[in-house]
């Protein structure tokens, strides 16, 4: 209820935390700005289970200080982790499962199940075999492509019998930023293939038709 003694609604609540920041939450806490809630989870019965603590449910009783409500809802998330660690869910490796939907299988410890190193991710595979969906940008530099669509530069080319991804994704989009991420990738890119002995103009694939993508 708000303080005059009517429910609030939810324009009005929204208009009241449309500005306010929530607080940084501790470990294993995240936070969902448009719902102005803090949330949590954790791994239960094969299945990840998550329960929200948002500003609204405190606004009453923080007497329609949101800051107040923010602390409250704070307070209480945290109380829960430390209620779930104590029943042994949150234990090192365990919270990664559950926040990456991953499910380990019957019998492996979870944090020892990893995506294997010479995998990547769907989206880079596809740029790999086709550089043309990437590369709107020049990079000047072997196997340093620009991912259009994720605003971002990608490292990404075969050595020594492996395959090699990493992004590197601006602060911001001006210009600037994109120049700073455009070097971090070209160093990444240089010093890996110093580390692997690799000559600079050669040794290295940047994927399928890597070739046409070269800048």
């Amino acid at each position: 209820l708000h303080p005059a003694g009517r429910e609030m609604k939810k324009a009005e609540f929204d208009e009241a935390v449309a500005r306010f920041e929530l607080p940084t939450p501790p470990q294993y806490v995240w936070r969902h700005k448009k719902r102005h809630a803090y949330f949590v989870h954790w791994p239960q019965d094969g299945k990840t289970a998550v329960k929200w603590f948002s500003i609204q449910q405190y606004f009453a009783e923080a007497g329609g200080d949101v800051a107040r409500a923010a602390q409250l809802a704070l307070e209480a998330v945290t109380r829960f982790v430390e209620h779930r660690k104590r029943q042994g869910d949150f234990q090192e490796g365990r919270h990664l499962h559950a926040l990456r939907g991953i499910r380990p299988k019957d019998g492996e410890p979870p944090k020892e199940r990893r995506r294997p190193s010479c995998s990547w991710p769907p989206r880079a595979e596809a740029i790999a075999r086709n550089p043309a969906l990437a590369t709107t940008l020049p990079s000047h530099a072997r196997g340093v492509l620009w991912d259009k669509p994720a605003l971002r530069w990608i490292v990404l080319f075969f050595a020594n019998k492996k395959r090699h991804f990493r992004n590197f994704k601006p602060q911001d989009p001006s210009p600037q930023a994109v120049e700073r991420a455009r070097l971090e990738a070209v160093e990444h890119a240089r010093q890996v293939r110093e580390e692997l002995g690799l000559a600079e103009a050669g040794g290295a694939s940047a994927g399928p038709g890597a070739a046409k993508a070269e800048r």
